[in-house]
């Protein structure tokens, strides 16, 4: 009964993890194709980025572009990193409640 519940508290704080970051993947994926879009605009017009020599210009532009996702990335992998730490460590958790029972349960017969 115990491991049933501790079952279901993992998979809830699993997809209460999952809800906060599922909303900063969209606005990650948002910014990354405004990126994706600028890149594509000036490798298909290389030619006139070349003859009007606004390479310095259009590399500033991607930059800056690429620098606005970073305040969103980082909170996102810090949030990513502590799920997979505390479930990783609920679970092993649970592990070794398990095999401790099992251990005091067997003593206890003999």
């Amino acid at each position: 009964m115990l491991l049933f519940l501790s079952l279901i508290f993992i998979s809830f704080l699993l997809f209460k993890f999952d809800k906060i970051l599922v909303g900063q993947y969209k606005q990650i994926i948002e910014k990354e194709n405004k990126v994706s879009a600028l890149l594509f605009d000036y490798i298909s017009n290389i030619r006139t980025v070349i003859t009007l020599h606004i390479q310095q210009l259009s590399q500033n532009q991607l930059k800056t572009r690429i620098m606005h996702i970073l305040p969103i990335l980082k909170p996102n992998i810090n949030w990513n990193e502590f799920k997979w730490f505390s479930l990783s460590m609920l679970t092993t958790i649970l592990v070794f409640l398990v095999i401790f029972t099992y251990g005091y349960f067997e003593y206890n017969q003999s």
